[in-house]
């Protein structure tokens, strides 16, 4: 086989200049930019077809999408297209680079592999058909306008690490574009105009001079391709007319790399820039075979031996009736797996050794006297794999410090490959907001976990589960986040107090979502920021201009109910406590609703009741409106560790955001009625005894009563 397609080519190489001239291939291209578009998310960027001639000139759309911003190029082999973006991230502030594989034959995307190294860019790739390897011409380490010549394996299951080796450096010029003949040799274009042949060491041999002083190269990705018919060198360009006053040239030129003759053949319209340049090739006589049937595999758990199996063709790529002995071939785009013989229509187990776990392009081909037939591609996850995160953290937590952590196994592997979901091992991570992040345990088998705090300084504390399957880490399943602490005195010289100034006072406070429907609607794409439903949360909007606040946003899908907790606070019994708080709602015509309660430990479900339900009030900050002071008291039943919860409980569809601001509390120094003060007049109530004797009509305090005990707003007050 490979001598009858050596021979192939050699008759080629001879052919007379008129019969090459009239070869009209038909071409492929990426399209990332042209002068109608608006943007760098333009829809119509993508993979188009079009003729290597002017007459008839037009660019069919073969698969388009936001996706083919091939900015870092790709290639293209027939069977798949692999393609870098890279990019500034707007919010980190940093270079990311992705790279994205798509299937050819269906222009479906078959995955992107983020995050991977800058230097996978290249000014331009080739493909190697004469020994089935891809090159590029790569960005160094230093990212600028210096490249080096790199082998690529895009196949390789580990690209982030495996896929580029360093060939060579290029010496003293930029090179824009690569392209390899039919016998593998390396041909580019240089920044200056040159064109020139490569050694796998990047040894540079001039050729010629293309441009002759009329042409100059852009610094824009550009790209070159052989047709290895016909022995012609095709280029993509983007170059300025220096006889036109540098005006951009974006065409589609040929060159004669025998001759040194280049040609333009058709300008692309409206300044196309074409990258990825691919010559469709069809090198398959009919009376080869057809495709094989249905590819599958036959690994047994987490091995890297096992078959790949197909049922051998019983078509000819024409169509007909195919019989006899067949010889198959298993490959990637760049090594041969296994080869053997078959028989037509038969099925077939082919034995396969991988270098390296990971997703595999494997490509199935068999062959006959009539040559190579077609190729059909498979891919699979082949080894061990990623697990997704752990289901269904539950997080449990009293005063003491006592917690445990209960979850579920992760439901699947990431991208098929093998997993025993219940030979897992897990890891427990313990986060602290502003200390050093803790593994507490490693590799344990039980999904559950407990630990004792230290009650030494207060902390935001989360966990987080990581699943292990081989030497595969799930990402960070999380659990709840509380604060846990010492617990903080209040007495009558020192007063609890928070205006929420700096950010770690959040911190010490505990969000309970116990409705669980807390979200995140990601709009960081179209507007540029995330919003954050049904939790409180760490603001900017306050009441004193210190441009800090606590806040929280209704999810309007269902009824709240959220807490936040203060730090613990050591309270003594018998002595009453009096609690201010700012509070306000965001919309005037929303109807937010909450409440206050305070009790011990982190379960509200047994705290007494201080301010019944209750609609805080607008705040017009438009027309310099003031906050609502909110005052109660609070009365403990014994000496302990309090919590003082602010609960949101506002119905569905009626609620936007509330904001707090401004905790106290102190110890009371008087024996008067704690009313609810709305920056107007207190409050007035009416005051009974307790055998319901009506002592004091819309009174204020007690003060002026005798010492005894009386009922005020439906509770027992012990004036003394």
């Amino acid at each position: 086989m490979k001598k009858l397609f050596s021979l192939l080519l050699a008759a080629v190489a001879f052919l007379p200049a008129s019969a090459q001239e009239n070869e009209t291939p038909e071409f492929y291209g990426n399209i990332i930019w042209q002068d109608d578009f608006q943007n760098d998310y333009d829809s119509r960027m993508g993979v188009y077809s079009f003729p290597g001639k002017a007459e008839g000139f037009k660019f069919t759309p073969l698969a388009q999408s936001t996706n083919f911003y091939a900015n870092g190029n790709g290639i293209m082999d027939g069977n798949d297209y692999w393609f870098l973006y890279t990019g500034l991230d707007d919010y980190y502030g940093v270079n990311y680079t992705q790279l994205y594989h798509y299937d050819m034959k269906t222009w479906q995307i078959v995955k992107p592999i983020p995050d991977v190294p800058d230097n996978f860019i290249a000014n331009d790739f080739t493909y190697d058909y004469k020994n089935k390897k891809f090159y590029g011409l790569c960005a160094t380490e230093k990212y600028n306008l210096e490249n080096e010549l790199c082998e690529m394996d895009f196949s390789n299951p580990q690209v982030a690490s495996k896929g580029r080796i360093h060939l060579a450096d290029i010496p003293d010029s930029t090179y824009m574009t690569l392209s390899a003949d039919a016998e593998g040799q390396l041909y580019a274009i240089s920044s200056n105009g040159c064109l020139v042949k490569l050694d796998h060491e990047a040894n540079p041999t001039f050729v010629c001079d293309l441009f002759k002083g009329q042409l100059k190269m852009q610094n824009r990705v550009q790209s070159a391709t052989f047709d290895i018919k016909t022995g012609i060198l095709y280029w993509a360009a983007q170059v300025s007319d220096l006889n036109n006053n540098g005006k951009l040239i974006s065409a589609l030129y040929s060159i004669d790399v025998n001759t040194h003759e280049m040609k333009k053949i058709v300008d692309f319209p409206l300044n196309a820039q074409v990258v990825s340049l691919y010559v469709k090739r069809q090198v398959v006589s009919d009376g080869a075979p057809g495709e094989v049937g249905e590819i599958g595999k036959d690994f047994e758990g987490g091995s890297l031996t096992g078959n790949i199996t197909f049922t051998a063709p019983t078509k000819t790529a024409d169509g007909k009736e195919l019989t006899g002995e067949l010889t198959y071939e298993v490959k990637t785009a760049s090594k041969v797996l296994t080869t053997g013989t078959t028989q037509a229509g038969a099925q077939v187990s082919a034995p396969v050794t991988l270098d390296a776990e990971g997703e595999v392009r494997f490509i199935v081909a068999c062959s006959n006297a009539e040559g190579r037939g077609m190729e059909k591609a498979y891919t699979s996850y082949i080894g061990f794999d990623q697990t997704t995160a752990p289901k269904n953290v539950t997080t449990k937590f009293d005063a003491d410090g006592n917690v445990k952590l209960t979850w579920e196994k992760p439901e699947a592997t990431l991208n098929g490959g093998y997993a025993d979901m219940d030979a897992l091992k897990y890891d427990v991570v313990c986060y602290r907001l502003g200390a050093p992040t803790q593994t507490v345990a490693e590799n344990i088998t039980a999904r559950e976990f407990s630990q004792t705090l230290p009650a030494e300084k207060y902390y935001k504390y989360n966990f987080g589960i990581i699943a292990k399957n081989d030497t595969h880490k799930s990402e960070v399943a999380f659990g709840d986040d509380f604060a846990y602490g010492p617990a903080k005195d209040v007495t009558k010289d020192q007063p609890y107090a928070e205006d929420f100034n700096q950010t770690p006072s959040f911190n010490e406070y505990t969000a309970l979502d116990l409705n669980k429907d807390k979200k995140v609607v990601d709009l960081t794409e179209s507007m540029g920021v995330a919003f954050y439903y049904g939790f409180w949360g760490y603001t900017s909007p306050n009441s004193d201009n210190d441009g800090k606040a606590i806040f929280y946003m209704a999810d309007s899908d269902s009824q709240c109910d959220d807490w936040l907790l203060t730090p613990m606070l050591n309270l003594k019994a018998g002595q009453k406590y009096d609690l201010e708080f700012e509070m306000w709602r965001e919309t005037d015509h929303l109807n937010d609703q909450a409440d206050v309660a305070f009790g011990e430990g982190y379960d509200p479900a047994g705290y007494t009741q201080v301010l019944s339900t209750f609609k805080p009030d607008y705040l017009d900050k438009e027309n310099n409106g003031k906050p609502t002071v909110y005052k109660t008291t609070l009365a403990p039943a014994k000496d302990g560790r309090y919590m003082v919860g602010f609960h949101i409980t506002t119905p569905p569809f009626k609620g936007g955001s509330v904001f707090l601001d401004n905790v106290k509390l102190s110890v009371n120094k008087s024996t008067g009625i704690t009313t609810v003060d709305n920056s107007a007049a207190a409050a007035l109530y009416d005051v009974y005894t307790p055998s319901g004797v009506l002592v004091g009509k819309g009174m204020q305090s007690v003060d002026r009563l005798p010492k005894g005990i009386y009922i005020v707003n439906g509770k027992k007050i012990v004036k003394k």
